[in-house]
Parts: C-alpha cells; sequence; structure tokens
C-alpha cells in the first residue's frame, strides 16, 4: 500500500508523477487501483482523470473541500 505519492514543487511540471504514478500501477496484481484526492486540488485531479481513473465517491470535508475517491 502507498499512502501518499508526492513529487517536490521544484520537480513538477516535468512528468515525475505521471512516471511513478504508472510504475506503481505495473506492480500492481489484479491491474486495480484506488486513491483520493481533492478536487480543488485541480492539477493532482486533472492527472488521475487523464490516466484513466474515474470518480466513484465523493465526500465534502470542509468548507470549499471536496474529496474524491477515484478507481481505475
Amino acid at each position: 500500500m502507498i499512502g501518499h505519492l508526492v513529487v517536490h514543487p521544484d520537480y513538477q511540471g516535468q512528468g515525475l508523477g505521471k512516471f511513478l504514478l504508472r510504475e506503481i500501477q505495473k506492480c500492481l496484481p489484479h491491474n486495480r487501483a484506488w486513491l483520493t484526492t481533492c478536487v480543488q486540488i485541480q492539477r493532482n485531479y486533472n492527472l488521475y482523470r487523464k490516466e484513466g481513473f474515474t470518480t466513484f465517491k465523493t465526500e465534502e470535508i470542509g468548507p470549499g473541500l471536496t474529496r474524491v475517491f477515484m478507481e481505475k
């Protein structure tokens, strides 16, 4: 299980997050993956959508904050 996947801000926007996400998925024996993020963190949310993840549940976690549960 991976708790958090974070790319240091100095290295964001260079494709490292996409690379890491794809490499992690290669190691999954069942070819399925689940994750959570906030809709308001557009960069992450858009990356996951582009990589084929779809939302199966949403949850309001605070004023203006929506957690999304995604799967692929």
